[in-house]
């Protein structure tokens, strides 16, 4: 009788919370702009693909009248020299600066509207490149950009303004418009967004406009915050294993963590079907809990509460699915498959000592 309770409890919370119809992109601007037609289409593909970060790999829009020359190549940017260019419309030129210290320029080939456009790329060690995207008056040579970039760096009165702002851990993606051969740009966010809005920025006259965003319908109510309360609970629990992070220099492991634990409930609410595999099986995360709770009361009582709350969590995740029109069908194993998904993702163990078979 209490678990027929229960059961119709979570059916009726999970669809006070339901969504009427599947998440997808849409324009925030002008909508007859096509620029930002071929960024919605481009958009949708993005969202569609089980890729868990969006940012790659972006395909080009279906209208192959606009088409990209300049993205990211890879889906991790940490090794550095993660951006791809056509070719046809920039060079690769390094350049070395003050202190040695040197970067790879995307030398755009041709003068639109009198401007050039060149991508730097800065590099940072292990983190990977920071680039910066820039729009050039006619006549400025190689030289003469690299010397700005100097001084730039010299903090002296002679400014560079990028046309995304200061450097940016997301390598620029940039389209040629084949009807007005011109280019434009999409700027998909950094690393540390959250599904963040697509902003569209176009070059005319020798200036930039933003004619449109696409949105993707992240917000405060989305993602953790839109999950069944039961989930909810053990996701706080999880987080409160996870730990302060305190003192960790600049790997910040538990930092990076939540943020990937942050977009993975993002995921699970607007695309389920869009995961990362987490470092650990479940067996080495069961396993290591249990050593990370010996000797421990307090570890002990919180990991004791944790597997209280996962079935719960589980039911409610999967009541969750179900009320919603486009998971209907795979809800019960996408509910299981979802929570020890994002279970493991809050955890990162040791493979040198596997679990006792």
């Amino acid at each position: 009788m209490l678990r027929a309770v229960r059961w119709a409890c979570l059916t009726i919370g999970a669809l006070a919370l339901a969504r009427p119809a599947a998440a997808a992109p849409f324009i925030i601007g002008n909508a007859g702009d096509p620029r930002c037609i071929a960024a919605l289409d481009m958009a949708a593909q993005a969202f569609r693909s089980t890729s868990f970060d969006m940012s790659w790999p972006i395909r080009e829009a279906a209208d192959r009248v606009m088409r990209i020359v300049v993205q990211q190549s890879d889906a991790d940017t940490s090794g550095g020299r993660t951006i791809t260019t056509d070719p046809a419309h920039f060079d690769t030129i390094k350049r070395t600066l003050r202190d040695d210290y040197a970067v790879d320029i995307e030398w755009g080939k041709r003068q639109p509207s009198g401007k050039r456009l060149a991508v730097v790329a800065w590099p940072h060690g292990w983190q990977g490149d920071m680039y910066t995207v820039h729009l050039l008056p006619s006549g400025t040579t190689i030289d003469d950009f690299a010397g700005q970039l100097t001084a730039s760096m010299a903090r002296t009165d002679t400014p560079i303004d990028p046309l995304l702002g200061d450097n940016r851990w997301t390598p620029p993606l940039i389209i040629l418009d084949g009807r007005s051969d011109s280019y434009w740009l999409v700027d998909v966010g950094e690393p540390y967004d959250i599904l963040p809005d697509w902003k569209v920025i176009v070059l005319s006259g020798g200036k930039a406009t933003t004619p449109c965003r696409i949105g993707f319908g992240y917000s405060k109510t989305s993602g953790l915050a839109a999950m069944p309360i039961a989930v909810r609970q053990l996701a706080a629990a999880l987080y409160e294993a996870l730990g302060p992070g305190e003192n960790e220099g600049t790997l910040q492991p538990t930092a990076r963590t939540r943020l990937a634990v942050e977009r993975g409930w993002a995921n699970a609410d607007l695309r389920p079907w869009a995961l990362a595999e987490p470092y650990n099986t479940r067996a080495e995360v069961d396993h290591g809990l249990v050593n990370w709770a010996k000797a421990n009361p307090k570890r002990a009582a919180l990991l004791r509460r944790i597997k209280l709350l996962y079935p719960e969590a589980e039911l409610a995740l999967t009541h969750h699915y179900a009320s919603r029109p486009d998971q209907q069908a795979s809800a019960p194993s996408l509910g299981r498959q979802m929570l020890d998904n994002m279970f493991r993702s809050y955890f990162t163990f040791s493979k040198k000592s596997p679990p006792d078979q």
